[in-house]
C-alpha cells in the first residue's frame, strides 16, 4: 500500500472508530434509558447518526480497491481462517473465565454460515462475487454505471427512508449483499471517473450527517405537541434515518469518502504508521463484536454508569479509544503470531493448491 492510497486507508481505520462508537450505543441500553431532558441524550445521538457512515464507507472501499483487482483465493482464506481463530479463541477465553457463551459449538466453528458476524457473512459473500461486480462496472461506460447507481439507489435507499419498508425487495435491507453490493459499485464508479476537486465536499458531508440527529429531535418536539400520535410512533418514526441504508446516511457516506479522495498525504512516515493501523482494523471488529464477549466488555466498561448516571461524555470517548487501541494491539499480535508460526505461508500454499486444482493442473 504506497503513500498515495494512505489517504483512503485513513478512511478505513476512521471507519472502524465508528463502528465501535455504534456498538458501544446499540449492545448497551443507553439510548433507551436517557431521558429527553437530558443534554447527554442530544450528544448520544449525535455521535451515534456521526457514526452511521462507518459501515458504509468500510464497503465503498472495498469497491475502490477491488475494481482494479482480481478475485484472490489467498485473501478469502485469510479472512475465513482470521474469523475462525477469534471464534474459538475467544470461545475458549471466555469459556476458561467462566462466562456463559452466547454462540454454542456450531457457530464456534461455522461462525460465516451461522452469521455470527454479520458484516463478515455479508462482506465474504460479496467477495465471492467480486469478479462479477468488477465484469459490470469495468463493461459499462460512465453513463450507464451512473444510470445504475441511480436506479439502486431508488431501490435500496429513497423508497426505505421515506416508505419506512427496508427489505421491501427481499434484500435484507442495509444487511444484505444487495446493499453491500451497491455500495461496492459506489467505490467502483469513483475509482474510474470521479475526478473533481471540489473543496466543499467537507460542508456537504457535514449537512448530510446532521440531517440524521436534527431529524429526530424535530420529529420528537413535534411530537409532544401531537397528542393524538402515540409515543410509540414518534420513537420509531424518529429512528427511521438511524439506518445505514437511509438517505442521509448514504449522501454523507458518499460525501465522507470522497472528502478523503480529495485528501493528500505527503509524509511518508505518517502514511506509513495510517497504512499499518489501517491493515488491523478487521481484526478489531472481530474481536471487540465477537458475540461471546461483547455484552460482557460493555457491561464490564460500565457504559450505562458513565453516560446515563454521569453523563460523562469524556469518559465515553476514552472507553471508546481503549477499546479501539487494546483490540488493534491484540490483533498486531495475532498478525505475529501468523509469522512465526508460517500459518501466513501455510494458506499461501493451500491456495495455491487449490487454484491448481479447480484449473485441473492437478
Amino acid at each position: 500500500m504506497n503513500k498515495k492510497l494512505a489517504n483512503i486507508e485513513l478512511l478505513r481505520v476512521i471507519s472502524m472508530f465508528m463502528v465501535v462508537m455504534i456498538h458501544l450505543m446499540t449492545k448497551t441500553s443507553v439510548l433507551t434509558e436517557m431521558k429527553l431532558n437530558q443534554p447527554v441524550y442530544y450528544v448520544s445521538w449525535f455521535l451515534y447518526g456521526l457514526c452511521m457512515t462507518g459501515v458504509n464507507c468500510y464497503v465503498i472501499i472495498s469497491g475502490y480497491f477491488g475494481v482494479e483487482s482480481k478475485f484472490r483465493l489467498e485473501k478469502l482464506l485469510r479472512l475465513y481462517i482470521q474469523v475462525l481463530f477469534y471464534s474459538i479463541v475467544i470461545a475458549i477465553i471466555a469459556h476458561t473465565l467462566g462466562l456463559d457463551l452466547v454462540s454454542g459449538l456450531t457457530g464456534m466453528l461455522l461462525p460465516i454460515t451461522r452469521s455470527e458476524y454479520w458484516f463478515v457473512t455479508v462482506y465474504l459473500g460479496m467477495y465471492c462475487i467480486m469478479p462479477y461486480l468488477n465484469f459490470a462496472a469495468q463493461k459499462m461506460d460512465e453513463k450507464q454505471l451512473k444510470q445504475m447507481l441511480l436506479v439502486l439507489a431508488v431501490l435500496f435507499s429513497v423508497i426505505p427512508t421515506f416508505l419506512h419498508s427496508s427489505g421491501w425487495l427481499g434484500d435484507g435491507g442495509a444487511y444484505g449483499i444487495a446493499w453491500f453490493s451497491f455500495l461496492y459499485f459506489i467505490g467502483a464508479y469513483i475509482r474510474r471517473f470521479y475526478n473533481s476537486r471540489e473543496k466543499k465536499i467537507g460542508l456537504y458531508y457535514l449537512a448530510a450527517i446532521l440531517i440524521i440527529p436534527i431529524s429526530k429531535y424535530i420529529i420528537l418536539f413535534a411530537g409532544s405537541h401531537l397528542n393524538f400520535v402515540s409515543s410509540e410512533t414518534i420513537v420509531k418514526a424518529s429512528e427511521i434515518l438511524y439506518s445505514f441504508n437511509s438517505l442521509p446516511a448514504l449522501c454523507a457516506s458518499v460525501l465522507l469518502f470522497v472528502f478523503f479522495v480529495n485528501v493528500k498525504i505527503e509524509n511518508e512516515i505518517l502514511a506509513k504508521s495510517i497504512n499499518f493501523i489501517g491493515r488491523l482494523t478487521f481484526g478489531i471488529y472481530l474481536i471487540h463484536n465477537n458475540r461471546n464477549i461483547s455484552h460482557y466488555l460493555w457491561e464490564k466498561l460500565r457504559i450505562n454508569y458513565w453516560l446515563v448516571e454521569r453523563e460523562n461524555i469524556l469518559a465515553i470517548i476514552g472507553i471508546w479509544a481503549a477499546v479501539f487501541v487494546v483490540c488493534a494491539a491484540v490483533e498486531w499480535i495475532r498478525q505475529l503470531l501468523f509469522k512465526l508460526l508460517w500459518i501466513d505461508k501455510l494458506i499461501g500454499k493451500t491456495a495455491d493448491v487449490l487454484a491448481l486444482s479447480r484449473r485441473g493442473n492437478i
